[in-house]
């Protein structure tokens, strides 16, 4: 799990914090890409008659997904708050 960068300092540019923002959506979506790479490949590889189940894996996955959904569009919200209003 990766965490939220610190803001730049309180002197810099909007548009090197927007830089910034879209650098972690960057990020996040990659890391997104992966959580549903390994979903698909975890429910590929159950298998019921045998009782192969991967239910623990793949909900915390889904609840990984759910929190890069909100990172992503936290990121994008600020970005068009800074675009419309200016630096926070």
């Amino acid at each position: 799990m990766s965490r939220p960068t610190a803001n730049p300092p309180a002197g810099a540019s909007s548009s090197s914090r927007i830089a910034s923002l879209e650098a972690e959506i960057e990020r996040f979506e990659t890391e997104q890409r992966d959580v549903l790479a390994r979903i698909k490949a975890l429910m590929a590889a159950e298998d019921p008659a045998t009782g192969v189940f991967h239910a623990q894996e793949i909900f915390g996955l889904r609840q990984d997904k759910l929190r890069l959904d909100v990172e992503l569009d936290t990121r994008r919200r600020q970005i068009k708050r800074i675009l419309y209003f200016g630096e926070e």
